[in-house]
């Protein structure tokens, strides 16, 4: 499956990822690479990524709007292997983002010089509350 997606330039402007459990790094970077021009991406719950999907989400250039809502505390539940630096430099590398849905426990660990620079620059920020 990666390695088709990679191979070619689908015209996939909305990838939902959202709770592929199967879904690592690799088919990550195969959307990335192989589907340029997506303008919103939903990794909700993906639990299998790391920092080298995020990495490769930042290439694309036409992002608009990155759900990652399954992100909680400091320990990242759900998605435990992407570390908050990981997500401070996507967050700082996609300049085109508009709108970004974190979990609001997320607003105390990361930098408010980080969250500063993207609401400057247009990205919204929406907090979302969930239960534990």
């Amino acid at each position: 499956f990666s390695i088709e997606i990679s191979d070619s330039n689908f015209q996939l402007p909305d990838a939902q990822i959202f709770r592929s459990v199967g879904t690592g790094d690799d088919g990550v970077a195969a959307i990335a690479s192989g589907c340029k021009c997506s303008k919103v991406v939903n990794i909700t719950y993906c639990k299998s990524i790391t920092d080298a999907s995020l990495y490769s989400l930042a290439l694309l250039r036409d992002l608009l709007q990155l759900d990652m809502s399954c992100i909680q505390d400091m320990k990242l539940v759900h998605m435990k292997n992407v570390t908050i630096d990981c997500f401070a430099k996507i967050l700082l590398a996609c300049s085109s983002l508009r709108k970004v849905t974190l979990l609001l426990r997320l607003r105390t660990t990361l930098l408010s010089e980080v969250m500063r620079h993207i609401e400057d620059r247009g990205t919204r920020l929406r907090w979302m509350q969930k239960p534990d």
